[in-house]
Order: structure tokens, then C-alpha cells, then sequence
């Protein structure tokens, strides 16, 4: 089940998220380690859960393990205005959101699983964005008490592959998206598979979406 929508048609749109605000001088052990890390540099992380909700400005590899876990009781990662980030091996649980991304050049998650959490990816006004291997679970109940998965804004080159999506809103959300390639993804149960909204130069194959979605 794929929607689309063309600049003629006047369709509902997804609410853009905005970051709620955070006091700087609050600052979990994983942000004092985020913070020590020279730019371009490799942050490991040990078998272990993490909490808090951390703030990345800066290029950053971020690497756990099987066992990492990072739990917050708002948005785990905000990413903001820098370039070369990428997050891997991590499993992230949060109240509002697990990663919100804006103004980022080279964005990669890899290895990444995403559960008990209303909404999972949020990206918007960024560029060269890579989604592999994701594993993205949605908490049970209504559609009315969900948001989508994987949701992109004003996003310039994306690549979404090896994906795997169950009971969000929508699994993949893009809107006003250029250059996007989206495959071997597996997503059900959730409103629709694919939402494109006022995009061009979008590729989708290989996807499976199955399991009572709604819509078109």
C-alpha cells in the first residue's frame, strides 16, 4: 500500500516535529562522553543501558554492541547543523521520539532497533541519508495514538534498505524529498506502508508490506 500525493491535491500532511528545548548545563553520562569526543572521532560504548537525551553538533561515530541500549524520557538523539554522523549497533527506547536530525550533511544509522516509542525517526533539511538494517517495533493500540516510523522533510538524497517496521502510523513518510531509494524493506501493521507526499525522483523495490493497512 503506497500513497502518493501530487502538488494538486490537498491531502492531509504529517506535523513537523520541533525539539523541545533543553537545559545545556543538564547532562547524562552519555552526553559528558559524547562531548569528549574530538570531532570525527569514535565513540564505543560498553554492554550496558545508557539514559538521557543527548544533543549531537558535531561529526561523530557512535558504536555499541548486541547489549546497548539507549532509553530516554524524551528524544534520545537531537543532531543538529553538522555533518558525518553515524550511529551503529544501538537499541533506543524514548517517551516522544528516538532520533530527531536537522541540517545534517551524511547521516548513517546501521545496525539500529527502535522500539516502545510513538514516533522513531524524524529527519528534516538534510542531505546524503543512509537507513540500514533498521528494526523498528511500535507499541500496541490505536493508529490515533502512534506517528510514523521513518519520516523525512526536505531531505535531498536518502537511501532506506534492510529495513524491518510493525505497528507504527505510517512505516516510511517522505514529503518534499528529492533522490530517494528505498529496498528490501519488510513493514506491516501499520496505516500505510509508503506516504509520499510533493516529492521527485523516488524508487521504491523489493519492499514487502502486508498486515490490514488502511488507505489506498
Amino acid at each position: 500500500h503506497t500513497y502518493a500525493a501530487n502538488d494538486h491535491e490537498d491531502h492531509h500532511t504529517t506535523e513537523e516535529f520541533t525539539p523541545i528545548e533543553r537545559d545545556p548545563n543538564e547532562k547524562s553520562e552519555l552526553q559528558e562522553l559524547i562531548d569528549a569526543t574530538p570531532a570525527n572521532g569514535v565513540l564505543k560504548l560498553e554492554d550496558r543501558t545508557y539514559r538521557g537525551s543527548m544533543s549531537i553538533t558535531r561529526p561523530i561515530t557512535i558504536e555499541g554492541t548486541d547489549d546497548t541500549a539507549v532509553k530516554s524520557l524524551n528524544v534520545v538523539f537531537t543532531i543538529e547543523n553538522t555533518e558525518n554522523v553515524t550511529l551503529r549497533n544501538l537499541h533506543l527506547e524514548a517517551n516522544v521520539l528516538a532520533l530527531y536530525a536537522s541540517k545534517i550533511n551524511n547521516l548513517t544509522l546501521e545496525n539500529v532497533t527502535i522500539a516502545s516509542s510513538p514516533a522513531a525517526i524524524h529527519i528534516n533539511k538534510s542531505q546524503n541519508v543512509s537507513l540500514n538494517n533498521l528494526d523498528i517495533i511500535g507499541m500496541e493500540g490505536h493508529f490515533a495514538k502512534k506517528e510514523n516510523a521513518v519520516a523525512l522533510f526536505d531531505v535531498n538524497k536518502a537511501t532506506l534498505t534492510n529495513m524491518s517496521i510493525q505497528n507504527m502510523l505510517d512505516a516510511i513518510y517522505v514529503e518534499r524529498v528529492q533522490h530517494l531509494t528505498a529496498h528490501d524493506n519488510v513493514v506491516s501493521g501499520n496505516r500505510y506502508g509508503i506516504h509520499v507526499m510533493y516529492s521527485d525522483y523516488i524508487s521504491f523495490s523489493n519492499n514487502t508490506i502486508t498486515n490490514k493497512m488502511t488507505g489506498p
